[in-house]
């Protein structure tokens, strides 16, 4: 190779490596536009939604309430009616069967019998009367007289129904224990645990403990209603992120719970409002992602996909990332990126300069002139299956100038080669800055660096 003054230089050539960057670039402002009409009315509508569920969930309660109350009420009454009525009828059949038993001579066995056999007769009056506690009892008193040990463990099983339709989980749970080996006790006790626990979740809904309340009502698994009632507090708990700006969060949990209520439009709003705050924010990449996962006819997702991602690809050539800003640019309008198409295509060199042919790494700052040295570049950039000319100025402090050809070119990009040159004359000067700049072939500066000259040896 030769310069312009027909002086040979010495120039050697090797394999090299990819470098660093030389594009900067600032994000421009966007079009942040909202339709507060139509949020407004979203929200009026939000609220009255809100208002009727909660309308419903309290009058459900109170009739539940009322409900339970009603049949204990019932129960009792019952029971102290019959109670009553069969004490005395007990009363007077102890009587005759004493006066009886005097009349016949029966002794005192007789008399025995007939005040247990008394006792039983009240016991079965009790038990017909639903006071099933009594009846316990007085079965359990009588141990091995007739069938009391049967009526007996009956009484309790029944004693523990009531108690558990009475909502009293925990002495319920108690009467099936000790009863255990009858009937479906042990079942019954599970169902006690499950009662309590169910209540429990329903309470924790209504005091708005929302993750306690998902969390309660998904270990019922299954439970009585207790799927519905998750879905509910999960609803409930995204609507409070919602508001409070939760966007992400809330998202998720409307995603995932599809076709309940309105779940499916929040899921849009919550993404879409969160995509707004990004841009907003300046946060281009965010922005366009989110915006990307919204459908694409809701309000100006369309116009903000656009918009956001105009500017995540600014910021991406900026900061070198070429792959990635082909990928997002692809996906937008050609005509309204015709200024980041220029950018993205542009033709760059990336170099390195040091003492070393073999060292692709270090960027020396200054060397002597006594020194050999190497440029390590890389030709990139450039229109797809485009290539260019190649030339590289070299200035001296003085400003003098020598301009090299490469006459191997046309060049595509990813190209890249090592050029070596050495002079111990003082030539260039003996300190200051050399300047490099690579053109390509329509003449356009594509990358520069600079060395400072020392004396050396």
């Amino acid at each position: 190779m030769t310069d312009n003054n027909g002086q040979d230089m010495n120039i050697d050539k090797s394999e090299g490596s990819q470098f660093g960057n030389f594009f900067d670039g600032k994000p421009e402002s966007g079009n942040f536009g909202v339709n507060l009409e139509s949020f407004e009315k979203d929200r009026k509508l939000r609220e009255e939604l809100r208002a009727s569920i909660e309308r419903e969930r309290e009058e459900r309660e109170l009739r539940e309430q009322e409900e339970s109350r009603q049949r204990a009420k019932f129960y009792k009454e019952q029971r102290e009616k019959k109670k009553a009525r069969n004490k005395k009828i007990a009363l007077i059949g102890s009587l005759l069967g004493i006066v009886l038993l005097i009349v016949i001579g029966g002794g005192i066995f007789g008399i025995s019998q007939i005040v247990l056999g008394g006792k039983y007769d009240n016991a079965v009056a009790c038990y017909e009367a639903g006071d099933y506690k009594e009846a316990y009892d007085t079965f359990a008193s009588l141990k091995n007289f007739r069938d009391s040990k049967e009526q007996a463990k009956d009484s309790l099983y029944n004693y523990g129904k009531v108690l558990l339709e009475e909502g009293d989980f925990d002495e319920a749970k108690t009467a099936f224990k000790t009863n255990s080996d009858y009937k479906d006790s042990e079942d019954m006790m599970v169902l006690c645990d499950n009662e309590k626990a169910y209540k429990k979740a329903l309470e924790l809904l209504a005091e708005s403990r929302y993750e306690l309340a998902i969390a309660a009502f998904n270990d019922l698994n299954g439970f009585r209603d207790s799927e519905d009632k998750a879905k509910e507090a999960n609803y409930r708990y995204a609507l409070k992120l919602y508001d409070y700006e939760e966007y992400v969060e809330a998202s998720e949990i409307f995603e995932s719970l599809k076709d309940y209520a309105d779940s499916s439009e929040y899921f849009e709003k919550s993404l879409y409002n969160h995509a707004q705050s990004r841009m907003k924010l300046g946060e281009y990449k965010g922005a366009y992602e989110y915006f990307n996962k919204v459908s694409k006819n809701y309000l100006d997702t369309a116009e903000m996909i656009e918009t956001s991602g105009y500017h995540y690809v600014q910021n991406l050539i900026s900061e070198g990332d070429y792959d990635t800003a082909k990928e997002v640019i692809a996906s937008l309008d050609p005509e309204r990126c015709e200024d980041l198409y220029a950018q993205l295509y542009a033709w760059r060199v990336e170099m390195i300069i040091n003492t070393s042919e073999d060292d692709l790494v270090t960027d020396e700052y200054s060397m002597s002139k006594y020194d050999t040295w190497y440029i390590h570049f890389k030709l990139l950039g450039g229109p797809p299956d485009g290539s260019t000319e190649l030339s590289l100025k070299v200035i001296s402090p003085e400003k003098e100038m020598k301009k090299y050809s490469f006459n191997d070119g046309p060049f595509k990009s990813g190209y890249e080669d090592t050029m070596g040159f050495s002079y111990k004359s003082p030539l260039f000067g003996d300190s200051g800055e050399m300047k490099f700049y690579f053109y390509d072939g329509d003449g356009n500066r594509i990358g520069e660096d600079s060395v400072l000259i020392n004396p050396g040896k």
